[in-house]
């Protein structure tokens, strides 16, 4: 919620926010962005510019959701896991 609010204060309102994501309708402009990560600092979040950093991002929330959600099946594998949600190979991640 308040990474939304944020968002909204510069003039940004996402189409869609969740844990490590946010979805916005256009590109912002270097200025939105460089308040965005001072904002987000303050907060104790930080942007995510690195695809390799972002990839990481998405599988430790991933990972979180499923153990926090309680529902982990009697056989249930990592990697296929993973594979499904990312869409890639597990070798790629």
């Amino acid at each position: 919620m308040a990474v939304r609010q944020e968002f909204e204060n510069i003039g940004l309102p996402p189409l869609h926010t969740s844990l490590g994501e946010v979805e916005l309708s256009k590109e912002p402009s270097a200025i939105q962005m460089e308040k965005m990560k001072q904002r987000l600092s303050a907060l104790g979040f930080e942007v995510l510019d690195d695809q390799k950093r972002k990839q990481i991002e998405k599988i430790k929330t991933l990972l979180v959701e499923k153990i926090q959600s309680g529902d982990i099946e009697e056989h249930f594998v990592l990697s296929d896991f993973l594979s499904s949600k990312l869409h890639k190979e597990y070798s790629q991640l």
